[in-house]
């Protein structure tokens, strides 16, 4: 029988430190600028985003908790016109 991978498991594949996971390009913070330049549809400094409305602003830093304890992570944000927010 074939063993069933969760995507947790898929995700946390290869993370040995809180680093590895939520640092500087940490699998956490890969995962966000991914959905990211997806949903912007452009890569960080491509000229196309310059004044479209929907812009890269910068991180935010968040509290992740758990029964092990705190984290900070830093979230991506996005400045958005009204009318694109989804």
């Amino acid at each position: 029988m074939c063993k069933r991978v969760s995507p947790l498991d898929e995700l946390l594949k290869g993370i040995k430190t809180e680093k590895d996971l939520a640092g500087p390009n940490g699998r956490l913070w890969r995962e966000c600028w991914g959905e990211l330049t997806h949903h912007l549809g452009y890569e960080k400094h491509n000229p196309v985003g310059y004044d479209s409305g929907n812009e890269r602003n910068g991180n935010s830093r968040k509290i992740l908790k758990s029964d092990s304890g705190e984290m900070e992570i830093a979230v991506p944000q996005v400045a958005m016109r009204p009318s694109s927010c989804f």
